[in-house]
């Protein structure tokens, strides 16, 4: 069994993890839990195999201020299998709260994630279950190490592959719908990391991407 770590700045929230445990009634790896000062993450496992960063009102301050990547390389350092819990259901409700622009928001969480390569998960009301059961998914050898949930209300039913995550961040870049998406992804052979470092005029080869949306891609990017 696995016990899990709780930064004391989530002690508000220590709540929500401790009924969650207690009304599992040991169906989940996770059974026991200790309120502690972390140095990096908020949620981590005793043996740092698992952690995570949560981020919910802070979220915006964090990514204009540049704190979210800085937190995520020192997580990533940290535990084998980091992840970011973002408390919101979608980016539609990240806007609304904050009265912000869905680019804006979708170009920073993007670049931010390309850079620091740690999957998120937008947990909404259900952040406690997804954690728990990440955890659950990764000591059981149950798929944990690559995959992660989609949405909130899909996560029991179904998970994402790191290779479908990836494909969610493509479309996290400005003017990029799902089609595509697709063909970025092809282009560049399943690799983000590749996509990232390439030049301007190697966006231009793939078919559907100007001069134009290129540049727009590239300063999200870079």
């Amino acid at each position: 069994m696995v016990k899990l770590l709780v930064d004391t700045q989530e002690k508000l929230r220590f709540q929500e993890v401790e009924r969650y445990i207690k009304v599992s009634k040991g169906r989940w790896t996770v059974n026991s839990y200790e309120i502690t000062k972390l140095k990096t993450g908020d949620y981590v496992t005793e043996d740092y195999l698992v952690g995570f960063e949560y981020k919910g009102g802070d979220l915006i301050g964090s990514l204009y201020g540049g704190y979210l990547k800085q937190q995520l390389m020192e997580l990533k350092c940290s535990v084998a299998h980091p992840y970011l819990m973002i408390g919101f259901n979608s980016i539609e409700e990240i806007c609304t709260t904050f009265h912000t622009d869905a680019q804006v928001i979708l170009g920073l969480l993007s670049s931010v994630l390309a850079k620091s390569q740690v999957p998120y998960v937008l947990g909404g009301n259900y952040w406690v279950p997804h954690m728990v059961r990440i955890i659950h998914k990764h000591y059981e050898g149950l798929k944990g190490q690559d995959y992660v949930p989609i949405r909130p209300m899909t996560f029991l039913k179904q998970a994402a592959t790191v290779e479908q995550w990836k494909k969610m961040l493509f479309m996290a870049l400005p003017d990029v719908g799902d089609k595509l998406a697709e063909r970025i992804y092809k282009h560049f052979e399943l690799s983000y990391r590749d996509a990232i470092n390439a030049p301007l005029e190697e966006w231009m080869k793939i078919d559907g991407i100007s001069k134009t949306k290129a540049e727009k891609i590239m300063k999200v990017i870079t």
